[in-house]
This record gives structure tokens, sequence and C-alpha cells, in this order.
């Protein structure tokens, strides 16, 4: 564990592909910033995004249920959508009706 002002940073070892490394490298040079900087920077962007675009499943199953109360030809629409997806995936499902 060490400080980087009062924050207290705890050490995280990654393998990175050699790209990457020489990506980093030059990243960090161009911009005049430190790899981990840049790196916990990266970190930070991706746990906001995912943050933002987490759905729970429970709020989908809530919104979602019911939704196919009122039809009648549900029968007919699944065996619909089964043969749809036979023809298109002719090599998947053999080719057979």
């Amino acid at each position: 564990m060490s400080f980087v002002g009062d924050v207290i940073m705890q050490k995280v070892q990654v393998f990175i592909r050699a790209d990457q490394k020489a990506a980093l490298k030059e990243l960090a040079a161009r911009r005049g910033m430190r790899q981990s900087d840049l790196i916990r920077r990266s970190i930070d962007a991706f746990i906001e995004a995912e943050s933002r675009n987490a759905t729970d499943w429970r709020d989908v199953v809530r919104r979602t249920s019911g939704v196919w109360r009122d039809k009648s030809d549900t029968d007919e629409l699944s065996r619909s959508l089964r043969e749809q997806t036979k023809r298109r995936f002719k090599t998947t499902y053999g080719g057979a009706d």
C-alpha cells in the first residue's frame, strides 16, 4: 500500500500485451504523464461507463412482466419465430424441417 497525495493506493499486477505496453508508453510520453496515471484514468473511465450502462435484470423483468398478457396467438407466433430462425440458420439446424 502507498499514498498518492491523500489517497491510499493498492498495488495490482496485470499482464498486458507488448503492443499495449508500447502504446501506453507512447501515449504517456505524448501527454507528459506517468503510465500508472493513464491506467488509473482508464480504469475510472471504464467503471463510470459500465455504471451508466448497467441495467438491473430485476428492473427489466418488472418492466416487461405481463407484456404478452393479452396475446392469444402466442403458440402461432412461437412456431413462426422458430421457423424463421431455422431458415436463417440452416447450417446450424442441419437444413431439416
